[in-house]
């Protein structure tokens, strides 16, 4: 028998054969990953150096680019940087089995990904869009980085952290807004992080619905203080009969405020509700906002989930 093939591996049980792939595919990507240069020019190279060795001060998410201008019925994957990840590996060529399991130990270095959904069409040619100035080119299909590899069905990463980017009205509903995440990165979510802007031309958007099938509406927020002493009184909550509760000091100095981030609250309520069966770990929620006026001013809120209980530390929030 030649000492470099092993005609029996077909033959063996598929946990013996993923046994012998996972150390051969950890040293493969090791190998792969030392001989990256260390160039920061390209976004896309950089954000993939940093799915590879991971850096402490910062690291750049891998980007999912869905566009789907016909309601579902015509989708299109612009670009899927983890997709591009698994396929810069040549051991990922060799069969289905292996680039499944390198697509799952990919997964073990892809905890974060930004995902961007619009319902806008540019699809008056067959020519993918042109690059804005100072973005990268938009890429159609990835393909093997080995000539003549066989193209196979698209992976994606299946994250415990997800940004979502772009407006939230590209959303009908909440349970459509948690069925794409679902749909194309499974049930491991346990942070969204909702990024989005508004000029200062739109109206309030404090006040501008989430969801395309929504419309704006009044809210009348109504605390129930609490009276408990020994409460931190910078935390407040939003319980599952979307009641607010509050230290009355607290309300009473920032009454504007936390107003405003009750809004934002009964929203991420909408979310964690259609959550349930599809992303049952889904535990924490942010929001994002970048309000574009003569500069640019940032909502940012933190909320985390326990017992349907939804909690905010209004320390670390930041209000427009």
């Amino acid at each position: 028998m030649s000492t470099t093939t092993f005609t029996y591996l077909p033959a063996l049980p598929t946990e013996l054969r993923i046994m012998i792939w996972e150390p051969a595919i950890a040293t493969h990507v090791e190998d792969f990953a030392n001989s990256i240069p260390g160039s920061v020019y390209d976004v896309w190279a950089e954000g993939r150096r940093h799915a590879q060795i991971p850096y402490e001060w910062s690291r750049l998410p891998l980007k999912l680019r869905v566009r789907d201008p016909y309601d579902g019925r015509k989708m299109r994957l612009e670009e899927n940087e983890f997709e591009s990840l698994v396929n810069s590996f040549p051991i990922s060529a060799v069969s289905r089995e292996v680039r499944n399991q390198v697509a799952e130990f990919c997964r073990t270095l892809v905890p974060d990904i930004e995902f961007e959904y619009t319902t806008v069409s540019n699809l008056f040619s067959l020519e993918p869009p042109a690059p804005e100035d100072g973005e990268d080119p938009v890429v159609l299909r990835n393909v093997h980085c080995l000539p003549g590899a066989e193209t196979l069905e698209h992976v994606f990463a299946k994250p415990t952290s997800l940004t979502v980017c772009g407006g939230r009205d590209q959303f009908k509903s909440p349970e459509h807004f948690v069925s794409m995440i679902n749909r194309f990165f499974g049930d491991r979510v346990e942070r969204l992080s909702l990024e989005s802007w508004a000029g200062h031309h739109l109206p309030d958007p404090q006040k501008r619905p989430y969801w395309a099938s929504s419309v704006e509406a009044a809210v009348d927020i109504e605390p129930t203080f609490i009276i408990d002493a020994k409460h931190d009184p910078s935390m407040i909550f939003l319980t599952p009969d979307r009641k607010l509760h509050v230290v009355r000091q607290t309300w009473e100095d920032r009454r504007y405020a936390i107003t405003r981030i009750a809004r934002h609250l009964l929203e991420f309520y909408d979310i964690l509700d259609a959550s349930v069966t599809t992303l049952p770990r889904l535990k924490h929620i942010d929001l994002k906002l970048d309000v574009q006026v003569w500069d640019s001013e940032w909502t940012y809120i933190k909320s985390s989930c326990k017992d349907g209980v939804l909690s905010v530390n209004i320390k670390e929030v930041a209000i427009f």
